[in-house]
């Protein structure tokens, strides 16, 4: 079934393009904060000299990615609808 063109209306359209906009902040903004937990984390990592790959370094790695998860979810819930 086609949507006849003519029937939709410019609100829609615009409401529809405004929406795909700000789901694609929120996406950005979710990988960019996970991205920065991340570097914090190697970086913690380089501070304490860890250079062999065991239990701790993959904690740290996987601490920082819960972080950044946790912050984006609540840097995107104070964001305005």
């Amino acid at each position: 079934m086609a949507i006849d063109p003519s029937n939709v209306s410019q609100e829609l359209i615009q409401s529809i393009i405004e929406t795909d906009k700000l789901r694609r902040r929120r996406a950005r903004l979710h990988w960019d904060e996970i991205l920065i937990a991340l570097a914090i984390g190697l970086g913690l990592m380089a501070a304490l000299d860890f250079h062999n790959m065991g239990p701790g370094v993959i904690a740290i790695l996987l601490g920082a990615t819960g972080i950044g998860n946790l912050a984006a979810y609540y840097l995107t819930r104070k964001m305005p609808a």
